[in-house]
Formats: structure tokens, sequence, C-alpha cells
């Protein structure tokens, strides 16, 4: 694969020696190589070289006119045969849409970056963010990590946005509470509950989660 600019070839070998009694150089080039130096002192030689270079332009040319939807012969007509146009004029020329630096480039590109990502964002129903969220509280609250650190795993999912994966990392750096009473103590060896969110969303309201929690704890 190459790119559409790209100059392959040039295939074979050049010496050059200096000769010590002159400012000069001596090149051989291999015999199998004939083009490799083109002569420019000579019309051959520089026949040769300008077709490389006009290949090159006219790659170039096509680069503007597919940028700027016109055609290559638009280019070559319109945009100074090869001169070159400051600010407004180059506008008025059609070469730019307008006038901005590159600070202001960068920043407006980063702005309707943020803009694309709030419209995906809304594109989720209530319904399914509201699942998403129970399924991270169920995922931290379900790990042992998160045994005797209960405050913290509460406090990380409700001030930030973490994934239950760096909350549980977080937690793991944590040292766990040590019992303060011997009903602590005990429920301290008792393993998380697996909390699952409801099969149906859109009816289950706090209360609901709430007797559900307190029945996995009686052990119902």
């Amino acid at each position: 694969m190459a790119a559409d600019t790209a100059i392959l070839g040039s295939i074979g070998v050049v010496s050059i020696f200096e000769k010590n009694d002159e400012d000069k150089t001596i090149e051989i080039v291999s015999s199998q190589s004939p083009n490799k130096r083109p002569n420019v002192q000579t019309e051959a030689g520089r026949a040769k070289i300008q077709a490389h270079v006009d290949a090159l332009a006219d790659v170039f040319i096509r680069k503007v006119a597919q940028n700027r939807n016109i055609s290559p012969e638009d280019v070559v007509q319109n945009f100074g045969g090869g001169d070159v146009f400051i600010g407004q004029e180059a506008v008025r020329k059609g070469l730019a849409d307008g006038l901005s630096s590159f600070e202001e480039i960068i920043s407006d590109l980063s702005h309707k970056e943020k803009t694309l990502m709030i419209e995906n964002q809304t594109n989720f129903s209530a319904t399914e963010i509201k699942q998403a969220e129970r399924e991270r509280m169920s995922q931290v609250f379900a790990s042992d990590t998160t045994k005797g650190k209960e405050a913290t795993a509460q406090m990380l999912l409700a001030k930030t946005d973490l994934s239950a994966a760096d909350i549980l990392m977080i937690l793991d750096t944590v040292p766990t509470a040590k019992p303060t009473t011997d009903f602590a103590a005990v429920m301290a060896k008792v393993k998380n509950p697996e909390i699952m969110p409801a099969n149906d969303m859109s009816e289950e309201t706090l209360d609901m989660v709430a007797k559900r929690i307190a029945a996995y704890a009686k052990g119902e």
C-alpha cells in the first residue's frame, strides 16, 4: 500500500567520490539504473523532473478540489495558479470558509463533541437510566470487597458517576471498619445479599426496594 503522494522507485546504487583538489564530487550510477540521476542541465533530464513535479501537483489539485467541492479545472483557473492570498482575500477567492485561529477551531470542535455526547445521553429512557443505576448498586453491594465499607460505597455511588468496577477498586484500598457492638460483629460475618432489580422497573417504588432489602436481611 502507498499514499497517493508517495514517491516509489529510485532503485539502484550511486557511488559518490570527492576530488581533493577541487570542490567537486563525482557520481557513478549503477548501469541498471540510468534514470536514477536525471541531469537537469539537459532537456531530457529537465523534462523527466518536470513530469514528476506535475504528477505531484495533480494530486494536490485534486485534493483541493475535493475538499472545496469544486472541479480541478476551477482550482487551476481561479485559485491563483500557485500564487498566495492573505486572510479575507483567500476567503473571497474560495480557498477558505472563514477566518479563525487554531485555538478557536479546537474550542469549537470540543464544544460540538460535548454537545453530541449530551444528545446521545438523552436517547436513553428514564427506565433504562434507572435500571443501569440499580445494576451498578447491585454489583457494588454484592461484592465482598464492600463488606465493612458500606458508608464509603454509598458515598461513591451517590456522589460520583464511577462504574461499579472502579468503585470496587477504590474500596479495595479503604480499611474495613471495625464492628463497635456484638450485633455489628455478627452482621460483619454475614455476606452481602445479592440485590437484583425488580422485573418491572417502572412500578417499583423506593418503599418496595427497602422492603425487598429487609426481606433479604431476614433471610426470607
